[in-house]
């Protein structure tokens, strides 16, 4: 422990060890914007199921379910309603996904106390309609 803290001094001190703030942050532009939520456990369970039963069948277009996610929210940037309505008693599960490019900017574009609400009805109905 004290070698790791006296190994932060003399980083702090020399000028001559690189550190992360004098480089720019490229790792965290390829990577996109991580998001996470408190999404429905149920519905998260439904869209598991959902996955495994395509994958089951040969069918192997989304391959996550943070990949099912992003779709449904790239589903409804594009026009889909959200016909579903969302849960409010169920139990709720953390989940983190990353997104990337123009959606990641459509999801900053969102209202910040509706997200939540908006990502679990747009998979709700992304599942609905199409898987």
């Amino acid at each position: 422990m004290r070698l790791i803290k006296k190994d932060l001094k003399q980083r702090k001190k020399s000028p001559s060890i690189p550190t992360n703030s004098t480089q720019p942050n490229t790792v965290q532009y390829k990577l996109g914007k991580k998001i996470t939520f408190a999404c429905d456990a149920y519905l998260l369970e439904r869209a598991k199921n959902a996955l495994v039963s395509q994958q089951m069948t040969g069918n192997y277009q989304q391959a996550s379910l943070s990949e099912l996610i992003r779709l449904s929210l790239q589903a409804y940037q594009q026009g889909m309603p959200l016909t579903v309505p969302r849960q409010l008693t169920n139990p709720k599960k953390e989940i983190s996904l990353r997104l990337t490019g123009e959606l990641a900017d459509f999801y900053r574009t969102l209202p910040a106390q509706s997200k939540t609400s908006i990502l679990e009805r747009a998979l709700a109905t992304y599942l609905a309609q199409r898987v």
